[in-house]
């Protein structure tokens, strides 16, 4: 399961054990969870990133159900990836690149920030979305290491499918999507939930918040067809979902060359061996 915690914007650091996983998607990522597919590791320093194979599921999943995974669990090839970049690197692209995009879900009104750790402007989401309702986490999940961005999300409560829109992005180019989410009991009910996230209509991830203090990040590469991505939320039954913040980041075509029209990526693990600091940030 990729479990993924804290962001890259200052809420405690990325964690330093991070997973990517193939997957199939028609331009996007479809369920990765499971699989005994092939490895490659790519070492950058003291920087391993693993990635794990799956078999393209075609042009994505419509419905909201989770596939049967039982039908891709078979032993894959491995493949060696030889791009040297890291994901820092990936990532330090300019601040008003096209489609270098920073929504705080849940933001009131139409104001926007910038972050006094990593320098990057943040905007409400009311342009993004159409739904939901804005919500304050708790006050005593407040800490002054968490980020901005943590303090408040939106949630919906009404309908079994929210979506967000990014635009101005450029038909058949690479982007990385990145999903946070921190419960911190925003609703006062203390009911951790759990529902499903998609990209379009390909699945990308279950949410199972097991801790309402901790952050889940999910993160994707994929190639986007239309000038335009959609990151929705699905209602399983089992919980409101909710969304703390949403990026979206332009990639190099030549640039992990797995991401293709058919299939996208998923984070499956990053692990750095031997820090300095335990306060050490990995971007």
């Amino acid at each position: 399961m990729a479990a993924a915690e804290n962001s890259d914007d200052g809420g405690g650091g990325w964690e330093r054990r991070r997973r990517w996983r193939r997957q199939g998607t028609g331009a996007a990522a479809a369920d990765g969870r499971g699989g005994d597919g092939g490895r490659a590791r790519q070492r950058r320093g003291t920087r391993i990133v693993l990635w794990r194979g799956a078999i393209p599921l075609g042009d994505g999943i419509p419905s909201p159900s989770i596939p049967d995974i039982k039908t891709w669990r078979r032993p894959l090839p491995t493949f060696y990836i030889k791009n040297k970049l890291s994901l820092a690197n990936v990532c330090r692209c300019r601040r008003l690149a096209v489609g270098f995009i920073s929504v705080d879900c849940g933001l009131p009104g139409k104001t926007s920030y910038v972050d006094d750790k990593t320098k990057i402007s943040y905007a409400a989401d009311d342009g993004f979305t159409d739904g939901g309702s804005f919500h304050n986490i708790s006050a005593e999940y407040f800490a002054p290491a968490l980020s901005a961005r943590y303090y408040n999300v939106r949630s919906f409560p009404d309908g079994a499918r929210n979506c967000y829109t990014l635009r101005s992005l450029v038909a058949g180019h690479k982007y990385l999507i990145r999903a946070t989410f921190m419960y911190g009991n925003y609703d006062g009910l203390s009911k951790l939930p759990i529902f499903d996230v998609y990209i379009g209509v390909n699945f990308w991830m279950m949410v199972n918040i097991t801790d309402p203090a901790g952050s889940t990040l999910l993160e994707a590469i994929v190639v986007v067809p239309d000038d335009f991505v959609q990151v929705c939320l699905v209602n399983t039954g089992t919980g409101t979902p909710f969304i703390s913040g949403l990026d979206l980041r332009p990639l190099k075509k030549k640039l992990y060359p797995q991401a293709t029209e058919t299939q996208g990526l998923s984070l499956f693990g990053r692990w750095k061996f031997g820090p300095t600091s335990n306060t050490e940030i990995i971007r």
